[in-house]
C-alpha cells in the first residue's frame, strides 16, 4: 500500500497501472477511482462560485491556468453536508472534453485491487443498478471499496452545461488574454509613425 499526500501524477504506464485505485473516504465510506482516469490531488485549493453551474457543483478552481468545475459528491449521493477540514482534497479527473474535480473527506491510498477481486455491483431493486457503480471489493481489513466510474457520474445535461461554460470560460480567457496585447500593438503603431 502506498500513502497519498498532495498529488498523484498521471500514470504514463497503463498496463501496470490499470489495477491502481485511488482509495477516498466520504460520510464513513470508502470509495475508489481508477488512477486511469485521474490527473492529480489537490491538498490546498480555492473553490470560486459560478451562478451557471449545475446545482451539484460546488464552483470552479484555478488549476495552471484551467477553470475546473467541482463536484460535490456528498450532494451528489445524498449525504449530509459538511465543513471542508485539514483532510478535505479535491481529486482532478481527466474527463473529455473538459476535466473535472470532486471534493472528497479524505483521500486514503493508492491500491492495487486485481480485477477478479472486484465483484459486480450489487442490484438495488428490479435487476436496477447504480449507473456510476462499477462494482465492490473487500479489503483485507473488510473494508468495502465501493468502485465508482467517473464518467458516469455526469448526466449527459450537466456534460453538455459543463462543456458549454468551459467554452465560455475560455473564450473569455482569450479574448482578456488577447486585448493587452492587441493594445500593445497599437500603442507600438503610434509611436512608429
Amino acid at each position: 500500500m502506498q500513502p497519498i499526500d498532495s498529488v498523484v501524477a498521471r500514470t504514463e504506464r497503463p498496463g501496470k497501472e490499470s489495477n491502481k485505485y485511488l482509495l477516498f473516504s466520504l460520510a464513513g465510506e470508502t470509495f475508489g477511482l481508477s488512477l486511469l482516469q485521474l490527473h492529480e490531488v489537490l491538498a490546498e485549493y480555492e473553490i470560486s462560485v459560478l451562478p451557471s453551474l449545475p446545482e451539484s457543483f460546488l464552483g470552479v478552481v484555478g488549476l495552471r491556468g484551467n477553470v475546473i468545475p467541482i463536484l460535490n459528491l456528498r450532494q451528489r449521493f445524498g449525504f449530509e453536508d459538511r465543513e471542508r477540514d485539514r483532510n478535505t482534497r479535491v481529486i482532478i479527473a481527466d474527463l473529455e472534453p473538459n476535466p473535472i474535480g470532486i471534493q472528497v473527506d479524505e483521500v486514503l491510498r493508492v491500491e492495487p485491487i486485481a480485477p477478479r477481486a472486484i465483484d459486480e455491483p450489487p442490484e438495488l431493486t428490479c435487476g436496477q443498478t447504480v449507473p456510476f457503480v462499477t462494482g465492490v471489493s473487500d479489503r483485507e481489513d473488510g473494508t468495502l471499496v465501493i468502485h465508482l466510474d467517473i464518467e458516469l457520474l455526469l448526466s449527459s445535461l450537466e456534460q453538455i452545461q459543463l462543456a458549454e461554460i468551459s467554452a465560455e470560460i475560455r473564450e473569455a480567457h482569450a479574448a482578456k488574454k488577447a486585448t493587452p496585447l492587441a493594445a500593445v500593438k497599437r500603442k507600438r503603431r503610434k509611436r512608429k509613425k
